[in-house]
């Protein structure tokens, strides 16, 4: 990796140790992942980790539970789906880590399900689109070297998609945003709207410079900042013979 990249990451970690709530209304760290979580939305502002290789394919762990090192009012207030009407746009609980990435573990993918790391992705975003297609590229190229990850939301302020307020207390971010930073030093960064639009086909129309990121977010994102002025690659693609399992 290239050592400025390196000693940015660095700086960050320490950040993260350091400044337990400089970031954010609270800085939650799991130990493989960092958080920083807005108690005013009921979800992460930011997450930052970096991967390990594939060495397991245990089966996805199914349960989600509220986060006890969270204060009371600042959980959400279900573990419940994202379910609406039929014939609505519908919305799915949309990991910031994703749990794949830990199948060696159950206890590290546990901790992937709590609902601190789950917010509102519009379901075919979440399954299909290019936020799904960013997850991809993490699992394929952590084999090839340790990608380090940065992500979070954009909150926005469109109150029309504001469907779980009520139920689980949550506000439905507007954008996702993500950076990945390969071991060879090459970067990707988007901001994705949270909705259908964007795919792996369209990527090149949601690749953005880190400084974008940091000028549109309102909140500090630890060891971000130092990327800012690194070239920003184009989308990847997945290198040949990768495993999703």
């Amino acid at each position: 990796m290239n050592k400025t990249i390196k000693l940015l990451i660095v700086l960050g970690v320490y950040l993260n140790a350091s400044g337990v709530q400089a970031f954010g209304n609270e800085f939650l760290d799991f130990g493989f992942y960092q958080m920083g979580y807005s108690c005013e939305h009921k979800g992460f502002n930011w997450i930052q980790y970096e991967t390990v290789p594939d060495t397991g394919e245990l089966k996805r762990y199914k349960g989600f539970h509220r986060e006890d090192k969270l204060p009371e009012h600042c959980r959400k207030k279900s573990t419940s789906t994202f379910k609406r009407p039929a014939g609505t746009t519908q919305y799915h609980r949309g990991h910031g880590v994703h749990s794949n990435l830990w199948d060696h573990s159950v206890k590290m993918m546990r901790a992937t399900n709590t609902m601190a790391n789950v917010v509102p992705h519009e379901a075919y975003q979440n399954v299909h689109g290019l936020w799904r297609y960013t997850e991809k590229l993490t699992e394929c190229y952590r084999d090839l070297g340790t990608v380090n990850v940065w992500l979070g939301n954009v909150w926005g302020n469109d109150e029309t998609n504001d469907h779980f307020v009520l139920s689980h207390g949550v506000t439905t971010p507007d954008f996702l945003w993500k950076v990945l930073v390969r071991s060879d030093g090459e970067i990707n960064a988007w901001i994705i709207p949270n909705n259908r639009q964007a795919t792996q086909y369209n990527a090149a129309r949601y690749e953005v410079s880190v400084q974008k990121i940091l000028d549109t977010v309102n909140y500090q994102v630890p060891g971000l900042d130092g990327l800012a002025s690194h070239k920003v690659s184009k989308t990847w693609w997945l290198p040949k013979g990768c495993s999703l399992r």
